[in-house]
């Protein structure tokens, strides 16, 4: 499986919402943080003509109430810290 090759999967926040989404991509986003595959989840934001990265926050607290809490603050925040260098293992 990817994990195991050390690739990181990245999940579009709006791909949790049922807003405009398939039922296949909907159910499919959800299995993935339930079995807790994403390691990150950020905003489509290279364009915010068709696309809205206002939604971050509610695909946030959606999260939060469905999946493990920790798990959630992690690749909302923590993991994206740490790739842009705000933060690192000893901090």
């Amino acid at each position: 499986m990817f994990k195991e090759k050390g690739i990181l999967l990245q999940l579009d926040a709006s791909s949790i919402l049922k807003k405009n989404n398939k039922r296949r991509i909907y159910k499919f986003a959800r299995k993935l943080l339930k079995n807790k595959l994403v390691d990150f989840m950020a905003s489509d934001c290279h364009s915010n003509v068709k696309r809205n990265y206002l939604i971050f926050n509610e695909a946030y607290e959606k999260a939060y109430k469905k999946f493990d809490k920790e798990y959630i603050h992690t690749i909302c925040y923590e993991n994206p810290l740490y790739v842009i260098g705000g933060k690192n293992e000893e901090n």
